[in-house]
């Protein structure tokens, strides 16, 4: 599977870190895959390690865009256990607004 993961330009994780999210990401695409085999979205880590309102557990939050730059699903991915995927792109979607991989993020 050819998965392309980038981390959003604000964020500079360390190379471990960048290597776990790296990993996880790949679940994630395999997970969502599954569900939606049509689909070959790209994913952007949004930044470090936090909690939000909807998810009191640390986790790293994943955006995946479509070729359009529909962001169409979030990731929640924890240090520990299998990441968990949502079938919305979160405050992206929400707003309308697109996400050109390339131009918002860097490789991770």
């Amino acid at each position: 599977m050819n998965t392309i993961a980038y981390c959003i330009r604000s964020y500079k994780p360390s190379s471990a870190i960048r290597e776990v999210v790296r990993q996880k990401i790949r679940e994630v695409a395999e997970a969502e895959k599954a569900q939606n085999p049509q689909q070959n979205l790209r994913w952007m880590l949004m930044g470090p390690i936090h909690t939000s309102r909807s998810d009191s557990d640390e986790h790293w939050t994943a955006r995946g865009a479509a070729d359009d730059g529909s962001v169409i699903a979030t990731a929640h991915m924890y240090p520990q256990g299998r990441p968990v995927l949502y079938p919305n792109g979160g405050r992206w979607q929400k707003k309308g607004k697109l996400m050109n991989v390339e131009e918002h993020g860097v490789p991770l």
